[in-house]
């Protein structure tokens, strides 16, 4: 696991799952003035993680993530058996954000990329982060503490074909930005997770469950993604754990763990050969 302070290792070493962190990987802050500091930190978390990882497959994940299939290893084994890279891919969603520094931004349409692997959830090869990555996934810590603003026109039909984004839209950057780049450029092998609309998917009942007593159109709920290759769902992703642990409302993680335990019950168990057996 990765951390940023001493507050953080404290709270690893404190808690319930302990027994199963065989090392910590420190991560220096960037100063919390700084824009966007989360996402820098974040990055210089991936990097500090992908350093240290010496596995045939690793996994970089948000700690909010569950998986809903028995045998998810073994699926992930078969995956990158022909694929360089496996991963969640960004909602096909429109959104904005406003900064009081920035108020050209107010009501801009922002995307982020399509179809492609993001690291809030990415397996990858032992050759392709060595060999392609060099154990170093992203450089945008280092792009923002140069005073980088994370915030780019799609202004040419190549960078629109590898980020599958119309020309003239604006991508809303994020550590891993550069991954539809590399991908492109060294002929990479990617899979990507596809997201799945919460009307649509069948893990969590209600989206009121998730909101907190506020708006659900205006809380982030839980995400669920498929494997495409069975059309089973895969993973799921709570969403902001940290920020609405922070607050006073209750944004249903109890609901959502109950779901997925719910859901793994009947859930079906990946075998040898791809095969699919009963839960």
């Amino acid at each position: 696991m990765s951390a940023h302070d001493q507050t953080d290792v404290a709270a690893i070493r404190n808690s319930s799952f302990s027994s199963k962190v065989h090392a910590i990987a420190m991560a220096e802050p960037y100063p919390g003035n700084m824009l966007f500091f989360p996402s820098a930190n974040h990055s210089r978390a991936i990097n500090a993680l992908a350093a240290q990882s010496d596995a045939e497959i690793t996994i970089f994940s948000d700690y909010d993530m569950a998986f809903l299939c028995h045998g998810w290893d073994t699926r992930l084994e078969q995956i990158l058996e022909t694929q360089d890279i496996c991963g969640v891919a960004y909602p096909p969603l429109w959104t904005s954000y406003e900064l009081p520094q920035l108020p050209w931004l107010v009501n801009i349409p922002l995307a982020k990329y399509q179809q492609t692997p993001n690291l809030s959830f990415l397996a990858i090869t032992k050759k392709c982060l060595n060999g392609t990555f060099n154990r170093k996934l992203t450089t945008f810590d280092s792009f923002l503490a140069n005073g980088g603003l994370p915030f780019q026109i799609v202004n040419t039909p190549q960078m629109a074909d590898t980020l599958k984004l119309p020309v003239g839209t604006v991508i809303w950057m994020d550590t891993g930005f550069e991954l539809p780049f590399v991908i492109r450029e060294k002929n990479l092998h990617a899979s990507a997770l596809r997201f799945v609309e919460f009307k649509e998917q069948k893990i969590f009942a209600t989206a009121a469950d998730y909101s907190g007593d506020l708006d659900p159109q205006m809380v982030e709920l839980p995400e669920v993604y498929r494997d495409e290759g069975t059309a089973n769902p895969f993973l799921a992703h709570f969403r902001k754990g940290t920020f609405k642990a922070k607050g006073n409302a209750d944004f249903g993680f109890e609901r959502f763990m109950q779901s997925i335990e719910m859901w793994l019950s009947n859930a079906p168990v990946y075998g040898q050969h791809d095969r699919l057996l009963p839960g």
